[in-house]
């Protein structure tokens, strides 16, 4: 059975709610700690993830889509829901990242798959276009309207 050690005098307690109801040590009446990790993908965390896996992430639904149009429109609309729901990220390192953009992105396919095109739902809420093309250029510009705070930071993508 899992269990939490008090911080303030090192006891074990079940986490079937041995904590006192204002959420303190019974013994010492130290805090108790947290169950709950960190949530979400900050800003400059997802600058990173965008820099390391925008190419690759492009590449690969090139090749599942065979079109390279539709895939810069999954492509988009994959990146744009990553921002929109990066406050619900989980996952602790750079791989985690990566299966979680990954996984949005056959998300997307399905969807495209089952609709017969894309949706830009998530491009519509953030205000954005479907950039037409996809170059180094073009990258970071899109970027800099995801994340327009990082607009100075981002001119070695790609």
């Amino acid at each position: 059975m899992p269990y939490l050690v008090c911080a303030g005098c090192a006891v074990r307690f079940y986490t079937s709610g041995m904590y006192s109801s204002r959420g303190e040590c019974p013994c010492c009446g130290a805090p108790a700690p947290s169950r709950r990790r960190a949530r979400g993908l900050d800003d400059d965390a997802f600058a990173k993830l965008y820099a390391a896996r925008a190419t690759p992430l492009l590449e690969l639904l090139e090749r599942l889509t065979g079109d390279p149009r539709v895939a810069v429109e999954l492509w988009a609309e994959t990146l744009a829901h990553c921002v929109l729901a990066r406050q619900r990220f989980r996952g602790q390192t750079p791989d985690d990242a990566a299966a979680w953009l990954e996984a949005i992105a056959y998300r997307q396919l399905a969807r495209l798959r089952f609709h017969g095109h894309v949706e830009p739902v998530s491009l519509r809420r953030l205000g954005l276009d479907t950039p037409t093309a996809h170059c180094p250029v073009v990258a970071a510009s899109f970027l800099a309207q995801l994340l327009p705070e990082h607009a100075i930071g981002i001119r070695n993508v790609g």
